[in-house]
């Protein structure tokens, strides 16, 4: 598909957005703020035991971080028509209470504007012969555009998150998190306050992790007088590990994600006619702890996977995402972190 006809295709999926005031999708933007590892597990990365956690997974799980750190993240999503970069700092040194502060930002960048583009003379195709279709704002037999009347412009939605997470005990943890948002679409620009909740808590090989995400709904004010909202979300996971004395490991985990606003086409179920849930899987291999082979499903029946290498205190994950139509390819997401 060429390149300008899919920036196209992405301004009317965008645009659509906007106009409707969509609640299903004012936040979706964040549901791809975590890091390389959460990606390659689709979301499902709920295991104690890494030096690096995301808070963007569950900022309970915060609370075990044992050592300082910060990473960064890229991805090349749809052959690079939208680009994704996130990166967090955190605290470590094994204290019951950890905090971390971070970003995600989404952009797409050159866009074609054709809203003042339309030479809107009518059927004849030519101006000021007031014939049928003339000044009518469609495109009509014998109308066009004029390429030289295009302008451009960027879609860009950001996060500012503030992390906390909270040890209750050895094996369990609280922890909360405080988004600043931010969205800029052509001349148009809003700002929202949201939070999410999370918990924590492991029995033996056995992990539970619960999130609430925007409880009792996040609002997005735009300067046009219009506003977004982010229905609230529940994520509620279990995962099983199993690992040898130092030569290998394997990590298993299910993820189910509950959406207040309703079914939709990602929907695996429905419950009381008014919750939609969805369903992902993710499994990791490790290898002497410094090699890990990643793989998911996740609930938008997209496959997933990656790997991750430790290097003393370089961490490198790479994630693949195989999209379940090839229309805007292939998602690689890299992330590099630091124990400081």
């Amino acid at each position: 598909m060429p390149i300008a006809m899919r920036k196209i295709w992405l301004f009317v999926f965008i645009f659509g957005f906007v106009s409707a005031q969509s609640n299903k999708y004012a936040g979706e933007f964040l549901t791809f703020s975590g890091n390389a590892k959460n990606y390659a597990l689709s979301g499902v990365d709920i295991w104690r035991g890494n030096r690096i956690y995301s808070s963007a997974t569950n900022p309970a799980m915060l609370a075990f971080s044992e050592y300082e750190s910060f990473q960064i993240t890229g991805e090349h999503r749809f052959g690079g028509e939208v680009g994704f970069d996130s990166g967090q700092y955190a605290t470590g040194n094994n204290k019951r209470e950890q905090y971390a502060v971070g970003w995600a930002h989404v952009g797409i960048s050159s866009i074609p504007d054709t809203r003042n583009a339309l030479l809107d003379y009518g059927a004849d195709g030519k101006p000021n012969t007031n014939d049928a279709g003339e000044n009518n704002g469609i495109i009509d037999d014998g109308e066009r555009i004029d390429p030289k009347l295009i302008t451009y412009f960027s879609d860009h939605e950001m996060a500012l998150l503030f992390s906390y997470g909270k040890r209750r005990g050895e094996n369990s943890a609280i922890g909360a998190t405080l988004k600043i948002l931010h969205k800029r679409f052509a001349e148009f620009q809003a700002y929202g306050l949201g939070f999410d909740l999370g918990y924590f808590r492991e029995i033996g090989n056995f992990a539970f992790s619960f999130v609430v995400r925007d409880p009792g709904t996040t609002y997005l004010f735009w300067d046009t007088e219009k506003t977004e909202r982010f229905e609230p979300t529940i994520e509620s996971g279990i995962g099983w590990r199993w690992h040898s004395f130092k030569n290998f490991g394997v990590n298993v985990g299910i993820l189910c994600i509950m959406r207040s606003e309703g079914q939709s086409l990602s929907s695996h179920f429905v419950l009381f006619d008014k919750f939609g849930g969805e369903l992902a899987a993710g499994i990791e291999l490790k290898i002497r702890r410094k090699i890990s082979i990643r793989f998911g499903q996740n609930a938008r029946n997209k496959f997933t996977c990656g790997g991750g290498l430790q290097l003393g205190r370089l961490h490198l994950d790479y994630a693949f995402a195989l999209p379940r139509e090839r229309v805007l390819e292939y998602n690689h997401r890299l992330s590099v972190g630091f124990l400081l």
